[in-house]
């Protein structure tokens, strides 16, 4: 987490570097539960999903309380980090990017996203607690139950909300979303179990070393597009950023692959993994 904490700060692409540092954030909130008993971290899980800042927000605006709308208070930090994004100095680049991020973590906690993060950290850990993920008959039926029920839940919550409170609406979008995300959870774990296990093997190298394929790519990629780099953002169209983007994988591939015939684990992965430890 101190890794990715500090890869979050300095990543010079805003947008992953901003995921990193939220991430590592909100992860902290499995180091004080992970010697919870399941039902308690279900509880808190269920809780941290209900949205209850949301509720407050709600209950504050019926008693006339004029709440200042997010946009006006991290719209200046905005503003501020794209204009050093076209900034010839990396300096300047990174100083912006620190600037943004104050905007970026303000918008994920007025939209809902930290309190939903949390919850979904503590249902995996309880899920990877359950054993859920292993391939067998039981975690099969498990999985298209839970396919079956997110489905048919994730409907009405998206598509029958229109005349409701915006703030309503706006919590029953965040849980339509997490009905997404156990359809798409669903779908990937019993297409990989059933038919893509030897398709998506391709991709071992990448997923071993998932955290330096991840930093790598943003290094790359601002490196080429970005102010104090090539700056190719001002020629680049759709089409070319699409094959540069798949060159890079490769490359990516190709790296990882040579690597983890020489070494058990990824750089980054093994400085995590022994900071972990420590």
């Amino acid at each position: 987490m101190v890794l990715l904490f500090g890869f979050g700060i300095l990543n010079t692409s805003f947008y992953v570097g901003d995921i990193l540092l939220f991430y590592s954030i909100i992860g902290l909130i499995l180091i004080p539960v992970r010697n919870l008993r399941s039902g308690i971290i279900f509880s808190i899980a269920l809780f941290l999903l209900l949205q209850p800042a949301q509720w407050v927000k709600l209950v504050l605006e019926w008693n006339n309380y004029s709440l200042r709308p997010i946009h006006e208070i991290s719209g200046p930090y905005w503003e501020s980090l794209y204009t050093t994004m076209r900034d010839p100095s990396f300096i300047t680049m990174v100083k912006g990017n620190l600037y943004g991020k104050i905007g970026h973590l303000l918008w994920f906690w007025s939209d809902g996203r930290v309190s939903q993060t949390a919850g979904l950290f503590l249902i995996g850990f309880l899920l990877g607690r359950m054993k859920r993920f292993y391939t067998n008959p039981e975690n099969r039926r498990f999985w298209v139950k839970t396919l079956i029920i997110s489905t048919l839940v994730f409907f009405p919550l998206y598509y029958l909300n229109f005349e409701m409170h915006t703030i309503v609406k706006h919590t029953m979008h965040l849980w339509s979303n997490i009905c997404l995300t156990f359809v798409l959870m669903g779908s990937f774990i019993l297409l990989y179990q059933s038919v893509f296990r030897k398709v998506l093997s391709f991709f071992i190298p990448l997923g071993k070393m998932s955290l330096t394929s991840y930093v790598m790519q943003s290094i790359f990629g601002s490196s080429l597009y970005y102010g104090y780099g090539l700056g190719l953002y001002q020629f680049t169209g759709a089409s070319i950023c699409v094959c540069m983007g798949l060159l890079l994988g490769l490359i990516q591939w190709l790296f990882c692959k040579w690597w983890l015939t020489r070494y058990k684990q990824g750089p980054l992965e093994k400085i995590w993994h022994t900071l972990t430890w420590i």
